[in-house]
């Protein structure tokens, strides 16, 4: 758990100090994800407070790596950005945490979806969750869930991209 904490929160700060906001798409989400990610492991493995935990451990990061990095300079908004996307992660989770409480003997595929998309539990939250509690989770389904989802995704994105390269030569594509 600290290795994926420290981990993410090193990659976290790069990306914040890079100009990326967490959101909903792209890389925004790339950086939601790990962020939320950091967040449950602190969350579930940590009763200090996560707040200074993410202060301080973002002070350390840039000092160590402002010299080659001289992006990493404004310490104050990249913290300032990790303890917005937090606040808004701890209120996800404790809806969320109210809806799984509901679950007694299973979570079906459905469910562990609506949990995954609406609440923002990472699927190995809730088998993590689940596994405490004793509950059995549709692992198959969910995958099945997920998959239609990607495809819904792509379709999306594919249209949203539509006609905007010169050409679709592999260094066209790349350098797009």
């Amino acid at each position: 758990a600290r290795r994926i904490v420290v981990d993410h929160l090193r990659t976290s700060i790069f990306i914040i100090a890079d100009g990326i906001m967490p959101g909903k798409q792209d890389r925004e989400y790339v950086l939601r994800r790990l962020l939320r990610r950091m967040f449950l492991h602190v969350c579930m493995n940590s009763d200090d407070n996560a707040k200074k935990i993410f202060e301080i451990a973002t002070k350390k990061v840039v000092e160590k790596y402002k010299e080659p990095y001289p992006n990493l300079a404004n310490v104050k908004q990249i913290t300032a950005v990790i303890l917005e996307e937090q606040k808004k992660f701890e209120s996800n989770l404790n809806a969320g945490l109210k809806r799984f409480n509901e679950f007694s003997d299973s979570i079906s595929a459905k469910e562990a979806f609506i949990l995954f998309a609406t609440y923002g539990f990472p699927f190995e939250m809730v088998i993590e969750l689940a596994e405490k509690k004793g509950i059995e989770v549709d692992e198959e389904g969910f995958a099945k869930e997920m998959e239609e989802h990607q495809k819904v995704s792509k379709q999306g994105s594919e249209k949203k991209f539509k006609g905007g390269l010169v050409d679709h030569s592999t260094e066209t594509i790349w350098g797009h």
